[in-house]
């Protein structure tokens, strides 16, 4: 989605907590049927998988790419 295509460019030099936060929220909701409420603790492994990718691959593209992946192997994915 453009949302999505959006916050990937912009993160280009780095992630960032504004950018990574709403977009991780939009994407459990819509890959997990459910949603959380802004600063939730439970989104802070989704935060971390994007920055640690960030950190080792300098790429905006392979951190949400990781992070889809992560998403669809979750058990909440197949639950909803």
């Amino acid at each position: 989605s453009t949302v999505h295509h959006a916050s990937v460019c912009s993160m280009s030099r780095g992630p960032s907590v504004s950018v990574t936060s709403p977009v991780s929220r939009s994407m459990r909701l819509r890959a997990h049927g459910r949603s959380l409420p802004a600063g939730s603790p439970q989104l802070e492994h989704w935060k971390w998988l994007v920055q640690s990718v960030m950190q080792v691959r300098h790429d905006p593209v392979d951190a949400w790419r990781a992070t889809c992946v992560a998403l669809v192997n979750h058990p909440d994915f197949y639950s909803y």
